[in-house]
């Protein structure tokens, strides 16, 4: 799947590196197929609750299931996460606060040591420090994982556990729902773990159907329409609002978007579960560009903000906060989309060499480990 989880990451860091804001109808149209990039994460989400949905049901019977999976886990997750919030903290407290980590509160700073910053970012309305903007994700994912074996577990007929996915699934829509009519802060709404886990429980059950005799080539033909329509509708309501002026995600997407966006991906899922239901989508996502991006995807994630703002602040961007770059951002025919084009093209890389070198330096170490904790079949 590390085809998939390449786009999912080119895609969020072609969100994250616009870095200009859309002064005019034709440059929000221009501009849309970036902007849309936040679609990723849902992707993400997807693709982590059917891997390690699979994990869990094919480990099921294994004494030390438990001990095993939040071992490789943490090993996984952990100490980059970790490496991060330190480096912010730190840079933080030595540049006089220049990160903005000294305005935290100790509850605000405390959570995201403890995989919590989700929560006081919605509770804030706001994300808090810039370079951990992209840590709710994490946290999202970490509490899940912290419920889901105990989950499974319960679970011993499988399809009582896809139903319950779909219970959650519409437990979250409706949450967003409701969210949106009480007046929640847009900020609240996408990064909730209580709103977000749709995408999640929608890869569980793929990962459900993918054990119990579901064949994609038998389906083919519907799941390539239900990822057509699916994504088609959720894309397309993005983009009408996006024209109308709406913000980067809109009103739509914090509504059924979302969920709309995680059906599609699961879908996907489904398809590239047997490379013989789409042999032509599974060739595509086993370009080795695409892979590339999806070994070193988390490492990507975690270091683009750095990597973006130095680039944008000092070296070539628009500048942000008052900063002067080396080379500010021309405007050619009075827009600045060229010079963003330029940027994309001399930062993306960038971000990925900041993936594979935390890959190489970080993560490859810790997941060496991995084999100390295997998840032993239980004696006969």
């Amino acid at each position: 799947m590390d085809g998939l989880r390449g786009l999912a990451i080119v895609w969020v860091l072609l969100h994250q590196l616009v870095v200009i804001p859309a002064s005019s109808t034709w440059e929000r149209l221009a501009l849309w197929p970036l902007q849309f990039g936040w679609y990723g994460v849902t992707l993400f989400f997807v693709l982590s609750g059917y891997l390690i949905t699979g994990v869990l049901l094919d480990t099921r019977d294994a004494p030390n299931r438990l001990s095993s999976f939040y071992a490789r886990r943490a090993l996984r997750i952990l100490p980059l996460y970790f490496v991060l919030v330190a480096a912010v903290f730190g840079v933080s407290a030595l540049a006089g606060g220049a990160l903005g980590a000294e305005t935290l509160t100790t509850l605000q700073a405390a959570s995201f040591w403890l995989l919590l910053g989700n929560w006081t970012m919605a509770e804030a309305g706001s994300y808090l420090v810039g370079p951990l903007a992209v840590t709710w994700s994490v946290a999202i994912e970490e509490q899940f994982y912290l419920v889901w074996p105990w989950v499974v577990g319960w679970f011993r007929d499988r399809r009582r556990l896809a139903m319950f996915c779909l219970i959650v699934g519409l437990a979250c829509l409706g949450t967003r729902l409701a969210g949106q009519q009480l007046g929640w802060n847009p900020i609240a709404l996408y990064v909730l773990t209580t709103t977000r886990l749709d995408a999640l429980a929608i890869g569980a059950a793929a990962a459900v159907a993918t054990r119990d005799g579901f064949d994609p080539r038998r389906w083919r033909t519907a799941l390539i329409a239900t990822a057509a329509v699916a994504f088609g509708l959720a894309a397309g309501g993005d983009l009408v609002e996006t024209l109308a002026g709406g913000d980067v995600v809109t009103d739509w997407s914090l509504g059924p978007g979302i969920t709309l966006g995680a059906i599609a991906g699961g879908a996907v899922l489904l398809l590239l579960a047997d490379p013989a239901a789409a042999p032509t989508l599974t060739r595509w996502f086993e370009a080795r560009w695409l892979r590339s991006f999806g070994l070193y995807s988390y490492g990507i994630y975690l270091t683009h903000s750095p990597v973006r703002a130095v680039v944008r602040d000092y070296v070539y961007g628009p500048g942000d906060g008052g900063a002067t770059p080396w080379i500010a951002f021309p405007e050619v025919a009075g827009t600045q989309l060229p010079a963003l084009l330029a940027f994309l093209a001399v930062c993306a890389p960038l971000c990925w060499l900041a993936g594979v070198l935390s890959y190489r330096l970080i993560e490859r170490p810790c997941l060496r480990l991995k084999h100390r904790f295997p998840a032993r079949p239980a004696l006969s």
